[in-house]
């Protein structure tokens, strides 16, 4: 994890579990997303969120890395329209890893998300 994390980013890694993954995972999770969930809107969907870097690569792979929990996520970015579903798998699991190391092992909030304030100072303290 880089020294170039700050407060502000972990901030915004609370904002963004709270409000985006959250809800992403449970529509990822619905059964009629299995064959239906449409590849660009995964891609959008990380490239909106400002703490997912995309890593550049010439595999055909999108990949994305947590700027502050390291945690990588990918996905084929060629082919069909939508995202199979042993990809969707590795998509649930990554986002999941990356849930439970920022709340348990980083912000020390365990399960939560929404009733509790982390101590931002202490938690970049405990990344470093």
């Amino acid at each position: 994890m880089s020294s170039r994390i700050t407060e502000a980013d972990l901030q915004q890694a609370h904002t963004e579990v709270i409000q985006y993954l959250g809800g992403f995972m449970q529509n990822l999770r619905a059964p009629k997303a299995q064959y239906n969930c449409r590849r660009d809107e995964v891609l959008t969907f990380f490239r909106k969120l400002p703490l997912w870097q995309e890593v550049r690569n010439a595999s055909g792979h999108a990949i994305f890395k947590h700027k502050v929990t390291g945690v990588v996520v990918g996905l084929q970015a060629h082919g069909g329209n939508t995202v199979n579903p042993t990809q969707m798998n590795s998509i649930l699991e990554g986002v999941q890893k990356h849930i439970n190391k920022l709340g348990n092992d980083i912000l020390g909030i365990g399960r939560g998300w929404r009733t509790t304030v982390p101590d931002y100072r202490r938690a970049l303290e405990r990344l470093h």
